[in-house]
């Protein structure tokens, strides 16, 4: 077996030929930002696909969290829960919209991608929690709501 260093991207960009066995549907899945997904995480179940890769960047402490890794999503999708929004992460958010397509095909609707991916969450809880260490300042959801009262 050869692999090649562009990956698929470039293979479909260089017009070499491509096989492509399943038609996903495409769909439009809406983005969350990881602001919203803190204030409102009991109002979620957050997918994470993005495996090893994802874990060594942070863990998710809060929240109901499945973890299945994209390649073996076709195998254990229906451990997710069709009742509460499912927020999709992965490392960056390049590959939440292929398990999005296919969890859409599988019959679910109430579907989310983390704008930014699981760097983006990290991030933001980061943030949140060094504010709330410096003397209890506000996360920034909080902060807006009081402006705008």
């Amino acid at each position: 077996m050869k692999l090649y260093n562009g990956g698929l991207p470039d293979w479909i960009r260089k017009r070499y030929p491509v096989l492509r066995t399943v038609n996903y549907p495409k769909v439009n899945i809406p983005k969350v930002f990881p602001e919203q997904v803190y204030k409102n995480i009991n109002n979620f179940v957050i997918l994470d696909i993005g495996g090893e890769a994802l874990r060594r960047i942070g863990e998710f402490h809060r929240g109901d969290v499945i973890h299945i890794p994209l390649d073996d999503l076709e195998e254990k999708y229906t451990a997710l829960p069709k009742d509460k929004k499912i927020v999709i992460v992965d490392v960056m958010g390049k590959q939440e919209n292929i398990a999005g397509r296919f969890l859409t095909m599988k019959g679910y609707t109430n579907l989310a991608e983390m704008a930014g991916g699981g760097r983006a969450w990290f991030k933001t809880i980061r943030i949140i929690e060094m504010e709330k260490k410096k003397g209890g300042m506000r996360p920034p959801a909080e902060k807006e709501n009081m402006a705008k009262e």
